[in-house]
């Protein structure tokens, strides 16, 4: 049996459709959106790497130090690492709702209810989880289905600009698809069983 798929509107297998924000999309779109929100990690992380220690680095290269004090110096710019690198970690989501890594891959943090890109607190919010150990771990396995850690407590999603305004990411219904009839059908109608999802396609 095959679905069409809401976003990309292809028609694939049904048993390959998996739940993204509640509503069933294909694994390809899936995968797609997860792979995207987890390479913005990844560069954004990277990025928070090189400027944690680069800042340090130059601040102390037009400073004099005194070498009877290198430890104090040491301990000191491990601190200064360690300080920018957390506050550039809950900040990073605060421009606009896009940390440049989201930027480069084209996903954003919005407010879930008035749809305004995400601001600095809700940064802060949504990823202080990500500060303890082991959560990211965990947050890489939850942001597949949508929602992770730190989006309850912020009020916020992650949208795929790309599809912004599609019922997918809005939360609104899909409703029937153009040119189904009255004889549309959803799986539940056929099986008997519950047909209280009104985003499931037309069975085919």
């Amino acid at each position: 049996m095959l679905r069409e798929c809401p976003l990309c509107q292809r028609e694939r297998k049904a048993t390959t459709f998996k739940p993204l924000y509640g509503q069933d999309v294909c694994k390809k779109c899936y995968y797609a959106f997860a792979n995207r929100r987890q390479l913005a990690f990844v560069i954004d992380v990277f990025l928070i790497r090189v400027l944690s220690f680069a800042v340090p680095t130059l601040i102390f290269s037009v400073v004099t130090v005194d070498q009877s004090n290198i430890d104090f110096y040491e301990g000191v710019i491990t601190l200064l690492v360690l300080g920018i690198t957390y506050v550039l970690i809950l900040l990073k989501d605060g421009m606009g709702g896009a940390s440049p890594g989201k930027m480069v891959t084209g996903v954003q943090v919005i407010d879930e209810t008035s749809r305004a890109a995400g601001n600095w607190l809700q940064s802060l919010k949504r990823n202080l989880p990500v500060l303890i150990p082991i959560v990211p771990l965990i947050i890489a396995v939850q942001l597949q289905k949508g929602h992770r850690w730190g989006d309850g407590w912020s009020n916020t999603k992650v949208i795929w600009k790309k599809y912004r305004d599609h019922p997918v990411f809005t939360g609104e219904p899909l409703g029937v698809p153009e040119g189904i009839g009255d004889d549309y059908q959803r799986p539940g109608d056929l099986a008997g069983g519950d047909n209280s999802n009104p985003f499931a396609p037309p069975v085919r």
